[in-house]
């Protein structure tokens, strides 16, 4: 490979800045030999300007240009000729031969199939990325005599101070010639662009030390939870004296040293290995190792397509995947039992509840009263077109006699599935009907004269097959704006829209906060439109009064504060309703470093902090939550585990139990852990865990049902992703398929809370059938077994990430 190019002055350049410096001097001094009669000439002020060298990628020998300080030495003439010094000196009490290696950089070799010549810690040697040998520059000394070499190879690095009770840390290496003549090479300074690649070598050198002492002090079996909980202070009380103790301690940002462990395991096996092999029997390799993964054991795979239930596997069978769905007919009796009890103590569809078809309704002659639903010929010429009903149905709030006689009905429309985002999905019950957001009031109202039958309704009904006409115990909302609609059970107030409310701004706020309460307020100074975090203090006739939480940053100058932390003011002000927003939490803690999520993220969620010593007099949130009141997870498709982890962060859940066939995915998961010895793991296929469950399995690992209050899911995307090219393959089919996994642990479980997150391909029609759109019959499954149900389309990078992709979420609750 050729020398990168450096550029450097040639024969034909213009003479040195230094020498074009002496000369202007020289010309400057000459022509002011004699001032006395010549005027004053103005003085050109020099400025000294510093640049400050770049760091590199790259040892300098590998620049064109390139100039050594000292000859090159090829590295046998060197070893020669420092032998003979060292042979002549006295080294008769050395027990080995150690030359000193200053001014060294350590590099990959030209040839390495990735880096090629890049700067490379010599920690690493012989890692898991298969670089066996690496090269280095340096000046080798013995007895103030140098000889300064050139690309030398070497496989072999040795470190010293394992088991001394000094703080002394040393390195040598070794190359094939040195190994010969017995020679080693101690690492002493670095050269300058290699100085913070040795810095991390030289750190790791002593983490490696006190990790074999702690391992070989160890009385119990060392495993990762162990280790991150113990060896701080184990390092603290051996070493916690010595000066480069301390400053080694000082380089880490937290006494939790597991990842560090972890991203390093590779160098920490080799270290063990090579001092006593017997070191690798703790556990803590067994959790860590990635090569030899073994802390959770390996479930046999059973089943070669996706286990659902009869109940998902009818509203998915219309589907492309629905030959990759497999029915478990043999459960157990127990679970049946038990899933009928769960269902009826959640108020959700009971188990087995045969499809319904759509009631027949005759024209009546009755009067219309309010409080009827009726319906009307359904308008295709209006932005609703895409309805499939021929009849529109409304729930009449008022009926209203006009001056003419006509007469007018405000009303409130009620919805069949495909005027929601259940679309053009398979829903099993024809006769539920939605109450919506969207009314006819006003100059809008309908036309009594338009009304073709009064329709029976039985509200709040759980039961599609006891409902003799229709049934309706949901209210569909629309947010278009945030992307965001949802069902939601339905409550006494949703039969009044509001348009007739005459309730005031002011009356509102009252009847919503409470003196005590802390808020949002509205904001705007020049054109900055801000939201404020204060304390209602109190009420009066148009106005509220508030107390203002200054941002400790922004308001008072402390730089280091999180954009969150607040201090409560001394004075107070008065807002209009038309102000207040929404409320925030604000909660109390003693010191920064006693900060938990989710105060921890900025202001992410409206979570507010204050730091107070003895506690506020004020009435801030409690953010402690009693580990007996979590509600209890379980994580299926959980990967590394960074969605079960942020939602376990929020502090109202933990998860208790996580389903992956990844290994190195569900190790992760295990390794980063709060408990590990208190997760029930499961290294498998979702479709043996749910045949397990069905059958009523004695297995530990897996959940009955009633123990699940929370299901969090991320189902594969690959067969949904729009750089997928062949989505008509048996493994794409196989891969969307697993969506109705999903839906069938829900089914079986009946979790009080379910999320689910995918990319945005799974809401597209595919052949653009909207009869096959997945995400609209995700939606229809849930909501047909009586969930409220929540869909979002979602950015990270709006809530604090580097990085912007959007994203599919579906959020349930049981009513």
């Amino acid at each position: 490979m050729p020398p990168f190019a450096y550029p450097t002055p040639e024969p034909t350049d213009p003479s040195s800045s230094r020498e074009e410096s002496k000369t202007r001097k020289r010309d400057i001094s000459c022509s002011t030999a004699d001032t006395d009669h010549e005027p004053s000439l103005p003085v050109t002020k020099r400025q000294k300007v510093l640049v400050q060298c770049g760091n590199l990628c790259y040892p300098t020998s590998r620049y064109g240009g390139h100039r050594p300080s000292l000859p090159i030495v090829n590295e046998r003439q060197a070893i020669n000729e420092l032998a003979e010094i060292w042979n002549a000196g006295d080294h008769s009490q050395d027990e080995h031969n150690i030359w000193q290696l200053n001014d060294f950089v350590v590099y990959r070799e030209p040839g390495a199939n990735r880096h090629a010549n890049e700067l490379y810690p010599v920690h690493r040697l012989k890692s898991e990325d298969g670089t066996i040998d690496l090269l280095f520059d340096g000046t080798l000394s013995v007895d103030n005599q140098v000889r300064f070499v050139q690309a030398v190879p070497f496989g072999c690095l040795a470190i010293e101070g394992y088991g001394d009770e000094s703080d002394v840390v040393s390195a040598c290496i070794q190359s094939s010639l040195g190994r010969k003549g017995n020679v080693w090479f101690k690492l002493g300074r670095p050269a300058n662009e290699y100085a913070r690649y040795y810095d991390v070598s030289r750190w790791m050198f002593r983490f490696a030390k006190y990790v074999v002492e702690f391992l070989e002090d160890s009385g119990p079996p060392v495993t990762l939870d162990l280790f991150r909980r113990l060896f701080h202070s184990y390092v603290n009380e051996k070493y916690g004296l010595s000066i480069a103790t301390k400053e080694w301690l000082s380089k880490h940002p937290s006494v939790d040293f597991g990842q560090a462990f972890c991203a390093n395991i590779g160098f920490l096996i080799r270290e063990c290995y090579g001092l006593d092999s017997t070191l690798l029997d703790h556990p803590i390799f067994d959790e860590t190792d990635p090569r030899r993964l073994r802390a959770i054991p390996k479930e046999a795979s059973q089943h070669d397509k996706t286990v659902v239930t009869p109940l998902v596997f009818e509203s998915f069978r219309r589907m492309p995947f629905s030959s990759q769905m497999q029915v478990i007919e043999d459960v157990d009796a127990t679970v049946i039992q038990k899933q009928r009890s769960r269902r009826l103590q959640m108020g959700l569809t009971p188990l087995d509840c045969a499809s319904t078809s759509a009631p027949i309704f005759r024209p009546t002659s009755r009067a219309v009263k309010r409080g009827d639903v009726v319906s009307v010929a359904a308008n295709k010429e209006s932005r609703w077109k895409a309805s499939l009903g021929t009849s529109w149905f409304a729930y009449v709030q008022e009926i209203r006699t006009m001056k003419t006689g006509l007469q007018k009905l405000d009303v409130i429309w009620l919805y069949d599935t495909s005027d929601t985002t259940l679309g053009h999905g398979y829903y099993p019950y024809k006769n539920e009907l939605f109450m919506s957001d969207n009314c006819s009031c006003g100059q809008d109202s309908v036309d009594a004269a338009l009304v073709q039958s009064i329709v029976p309704v039985q509200w709040y009904a759980t039961d599609p097959e006891e409902s003799k006409g229709f049934f309706v115990r949901q209210k569909f909302r629309t947010e278009p704006t945030l992307g965001a609609y949802d069902f939601v059970q339905l409550h006494e107030s949703d039969f009044d829209c509001g348009c007739r409310n005459t309730e005031t701004e002011m009356e509102k706020v009252r009847k919503d906060f409470r003196m005590g309460d802390t808020i949002l307020v509205y904001h705007l100074t020049g054109k900055t439109e801000t939201l404020e975090p204060a304390i209602i203090r109190g009420f009066s006739l148009h106005k509220i009064t508030l107390q203002p939480l200054l941002r400790s940053g922004r308001d008072l100058g402390e730089k280091q504060a999180p954009p969150n932390q607040v201090v409560p003011a001394d004075d107070i002000y008065e807002v209009g309703p038309e102000s207040i927003t929404r409320r925030c939490t604000v909660a109390s803690f003693k010191t920064l470093e006693h900060i938990r999520a989710p105060y921890d993220r900025d202001g992410a969620g409206d979570m507010w902090f204050v730091i107070s010593q003895s506690g506020p007099t004020w009435n801030f949130h409690n953010h402690e939550i009693a580990a007996k009141s979590k509600l209890k997870g379980m994580g299926i498709f959980c990967g590394g585990g960074s969605l079960d982890r942020g939602l376990e962060e929020g502090g109202g859940l933990e998860f208790k139990w996580a389903v992956d066939m990844a290994e190195h995915a569900l190790h992760t998961y295990r390794a980063n852990a709060k408990d590990p010895d208190g997760l029930k793991l499961f290294l498998g296929s979702v479709d043996d865990y749910l045949a397990k469950a069905l059958r009523h399995s004695a297995d530990s690992k897996i959940a009955t049902v009633g123990d699940i209050d929370f299901l969090a899911a991320g189902s594969p995307c690959p067969g949904f992703s729009v750089l997928q090219q062949n989505k008509d393959g048996v493994k794409s089919l196989r891969n969307c398929s697993l969506v109705a996994s999903v839906c069938s642990f829900v089914d079986v479980y009946m979790p009080s809370y379910l999320v689910l997150e995918n990319v945005i391909g799974m809401a597209t029609n595919p052949k653009n059938a909207k009869e096959l759109n997945v995400f609209s019959q995700v939606l229809c499954c849930l909501v047909s077994m009586g969930y409220q149900v929540k869909q979002l389309l979602m950015d990270p990078g709006f809530y604090g990430s580097c990085q912007s992709r959007q994203r599919i979420f579906i959020v349930a609750t049981a009513p």
